[in-house]
């Protein structure tokens, strides 16, 4: 897992050094990570609300 931000921050450095632009795969990377992030919250949510409610 960390060795997956390392790699997107050090590509999107070089990219952004070379060309100038870049970080499109960095916010990506961010933006999967909170969508993943609330996805997960969302399910444990509606697991530990089914388990409530059938007691």
């Amino acid at each position: 897992m960390i060795g997956n931000i390392v790699y997107v921050i050090g590509r999107s450095v070089v990219v952004r050094s070379r060309t100038g632009q870049g970080l499109a795969p960095l916010w990506v990377w961010i933006a999967t990570q909170v969508l993943g992030i609330i996805v997960t919250i969302a399910f444990i949510v509606n697991i530990v609300s089914a388990m409530v409610n059938s007691f």
